[in-house]
């Protein structure tokens, strides 16, 4: 039978696990002990290391062993090794708390292990438990007392439902006891106020139902203890922090659960943080206090909106000293005070103070603008040392954006208009950038206001407001499509990508308002596309605006130069350079010229659809050649696949068109205007090795049967044949991308067909339909329908032929 380890080499275990340099021996040794922590020998070999002279990691590290054990064990225990553990645990807490300068937190972890075992006890023990911590109090060792009462409450609190119901009610009885206890042990000061508070802390969040209330409501508590309620409110001006956030957390649970009949005590409290106010605002103090109090002042809200809202009491100076939180030069401070606003919004007007109507929102308004604003030196967020975009984002776009909206559901048209001055005064781009996404911010609730039809919503006044609203669009967009490279507006990435967030976001205004700037608009993105950080925003704003203002755009002159622009934006022909737009960008900006086009006649389609892939079709011409005994590089692969999908995206929106009246399909046009380059890939072998090119084709494939909607060949057309062109080469008959493609064809093409015909690097081909093998030379040539043409399939798939017979039926 293996030794059993000595304390010692379990002791250098622990700190080695804790401590320890070297991550492999952490981890070892981290093992050993989670084992070793199993065994029996491990209840008394924590004990034994406990209040003996073990360094802080060790003690602490031992206590968790007991209360996991404890947690997990108890049940499983004979009665005398309980109390015999029970007594030994209670032993070293009263050693702990004799020793001068013993941890506490060892003593709180050793406090928690006799009040989960006291728990899962039932309730019987858990009442004697209290009892005897009680008795403690009572005899002068209140410390440990006050520990034993947190422990227990804690404990209570997370256990199940029906048990915690049970303890609640059964340890209620003596609530007056504790609470007198508890007092005591503030009244002491020093670091037993903190203990005591977060004891308190602990009952008061002991709610029966377990819905995040509060055992005691402020008027039983002021009744029952008044000495309570005034250590609390004392402890708002404390400055040791964890007296001052119990205290904090004590009244904000106490003032959310809320009752009947407590407008006097919240009206003291409430003058109580006022007169703590300007000591917590002051600069030279911890954000942490201003925060605190903020949240208090919330709570306040939360439990006497109405008589807040109508201004009686303080509560005009609780607003002030709210407005001044939103001011805080810390984040965290500012963020607290939203919700005081929030929760002020959802009051009707008429049931409010004058002064917590449309002035106090214009003041908000204003102060949220320079919230939102970048730093004044800030130039990157890789040289920002005191903020991180992640953080700054969320506070924007989920904080500030929230409180946005509600300003604007006060103010209306007097928002923009405020913001729209904010604008036109900013001197420097941080401050230009906050107006714009002043604007940004309520888009959906501008929009919605502007276009609302409702009738309960038609007054002269409102279409008055709405008509203006729009007339204030107009102005902000004019000078935002306007001012040109130079301009405060475009001096800085960062407005840049919020400017073009803006268009995008306006997208649905700029297609309905008669007199919108769509093509500056349009060339403001184009811009944007030039700017590494902006590429993504201007890309998916210029498809949005594409889409929306189609009409307006189709006319010759303003498609051929918004098609010519948009390659300026591009890489040159040949250009294989990664520091250019990338494919989602890229595609975007095809996407949108796509639509326009889409919107055309089919004569004026294809010949549109046809200025639009020349570039593309040349660029797949120049990145096609692979000299012999050489593979392409991986940023030639690239751009290649590159282009080919952005092919496929060119041609996705032209399902519309049918053969008529000798007009050619515009897809089609466009795809035999494309076939010799695309034709080029397939023939070549070393981009049939290269699984993302070959990917591009499926893709290219698949557009172009959704495009031009392949028919059976019964009904053939000269101008329409019934099969896209063979595009779709795999290095594999089993490559997983031959599904894709086959789920798109199959429905297109009709009863599948297998025949036997010329390798293609060795592979075997089925087409269907197939009217005759000669067909399959060049798909685009003499057949009025040529066939599609897939790596063949298992003999079983969908009934199909067996590949290799010489014949089908039709053949």
């Amino acid at each position: 039978m293996a030794e059993a380890p000595s304390v010692a080499q379990v002791a250098q275990a622990v700190l080695v696990a804790c401590a320890g340099t070297d991550p492999s021996q952490q981890r070892e040794a981290n093992q050993w002990l989670m084992g070793y922590a199993q065994s029996q020998a491990a209840w008394e070999t924590a004990l034994n290391m406990i209040a003996c002279g073990q360094p802080t990691e060790v003690e602490f590290y031992m206590s968790n062993m007991l209360l996991s054990k404890v947690k997990n064990e108890w049940l499983r225990l004979p009665p005398e090794a309980k109390n015999q553990l029970t007594q030994a645990v209670f032993g070293k807490v009263q050693a702990l708390a004799s020793t001068p300068g013993a941890a506490s937190v060892v003593i709180t972890r050793l406090c928690l292990v006799m009040a989960a075992s006291a728990a899962l006890s039932g309730v019987d023990a858990a009442v004697t438990f209290m009892q005897q911590a009680l008795s403690l109090g009572a005899s002068g060792n209140a410390t440990i007392a006050i520990g034993l009462l947190s422990a227990i409450a804690e404990e209570i609190e997370s256990s199940e439902r029906t048990s915690r119901q049970q303890m609640v009610g059964a340890v209620s009885a003596h609530l007056a006891d504790i609470l007198g206890l508890i007092e005591a042990g503030a009244a002491a000061g020093g670091r037993s106020l903190g203990d005591s508070l977060q004891c308190l802390q602990a009952w008061m969040k002991l709610d029966p139902r377990g819905a995040g209330g509060s055992l005691l409501s402020l008027n039983q508590l002021h009744t029952m203890r008044p000495g309570c309620l005034q250590v609390l409110l004392a402890a708002l001006a404390c400055q040791e922090d964890a007296a001052f956030e119990a205290a904090v957390e004590t009244l904000i649970v106490m003032l959310q659960a809320g009752a009947a009949g407590e407008e006097a005590v919240a009206g003291t409290i409430m003058n109580t943080v006022l007169s703590h106010q300007a000591t917590a605002l002051d600069p030279n103090n911890t954000e942490e206090h201003a925060r605190g109090l903020t949240r208090v002042g919330v709570a306040l809200i939360e439990h006497s909106g109405a008589s807040i809202a109508a201004g009686q009491g303080s509560s005009l100076a609780l607003t002030q000293f709210m407005m001044n939180s939103a001011k805080h030069p810390e984040r965290v401070v500012s963020e607290a005070s939203m919700d005081y606003f929030l929760c002020l919004n959802t009051f009707p007007l008429q049931e409010r103070h004058p002064e917590h109507q449309m002035p106090l929102f214009q003041q908000l308004l204003e102060v949220v603008m320079v919230k939102a604003a970048y730093p004044s030196d800030f130039t990157s967020w890789a040289e920002c040392c005191d903020d991180d975009a992640d953080s700054f984002n969320r506070y924007r776009e989920q904080v500030l954006t929230d409180i946005l909206d509600t300003v604007y559901s006060q103010l209306r048209l007097g928002y923009l208009q405020i913001v729209w001055s904010s604008l036109q005064a900013a001197t420097t781009w941080q401050a230009a950038e906050a107006a714009i996404f002043a604007f940004r911010a309520v888009n959906l609730a501008v929009k919605s206001w502007i276009y609302n039809a409702r009738a309960s919503e038609q007054n002269p006044g409102i279409a008055a407001d709405r008509e203006q609203s729009s007339a204030c669009l107009e102005g902000l967009f004019t000078r935002v499509t306007t001012e040109g490279e130079g301009g405060l507006l475009s001096s800085h990435p960062m407005v840049m990508n919020e400017v073009a967030k803006l268009l995008g976001n306006y997208a649905q205004w700029f297609g309905s308002a008669p007199s919108a700037p769509v093509h500056g608009a349009l060339s403001t993105l184009l811009r944007g596309l030039r700017i590494p950080d902006v590429w993504t925003v201007a890309s998916n704003a210029f498809r949005n605006i594409c889409s929306r203002c189609e009409r307006k755009l189709q006319d010759g002159g303003s498609l051929a130069g918004l098609i010519e622009a948009s390659e300026q934006c591009l890489p040159p022909v040949g250009s294989v350079d990664a520091a250019v737009p990338g494919q989602e960008e890229r595609s975007a900006v095809v996407q949108g010229l796509a639509r326009i086009i889409s919107g055309l006649t089919a004569a004026d389609c294809s010949s549109a659809g046809l200025r639009l892939i020349t570039p593309l079709t040349a660029r797949i011409q120049h990145l096609t050649p692979v000299p012999a005994g050489t593979t392409p590089s991986p940023l030639q692969r690239d751009a290649l696949a590159l282009e080919m999908m952005l092919f496929g995206e060119a041609i996705r929106f032209f399902d519309k068109f049918s053969d008529g009246a000798g007009v050619q399909q515009p897809a089609m046009a466009m795809l035999e205007a494309a076939w010799p380059a695309l034709d080029t890939v397939v023939k070549t072998p070393t981009w049939q090795e290269q699984g993302g090119v070959m990917e591009a084709l499926c893709n290219v494939y698949m557009r172009s049967l959704s495009s031009t909607k392949v028919e059976a060949p019964s009904t053939p057309s000269a101008h329409n044949p019934s099969a896209a062109p063979s595009i779709a080469a795999l290095p594999s008959p089993s490559d997983p991308l031959i599904y894709s493609s086959l789920c798109t064809a199959l429905p297109l093409a009709g009863p599948l067909r297998a025949v036997s015909i010329p390798h293609v690097a060795d592979k075997n081909w089925c087409c269907f339909p197939c009217p005759s093998t000669d067909s399959l030379e060049s798909p685009l040539q003499s057949s009025p329908h040529s066939p599609l043409i897939l790596p063949s399939l298992p003999s079983d798939f969908h009934g199909a032929s067996p590949v290799g017979t010489r014949s089908c039926k039709r053949c």
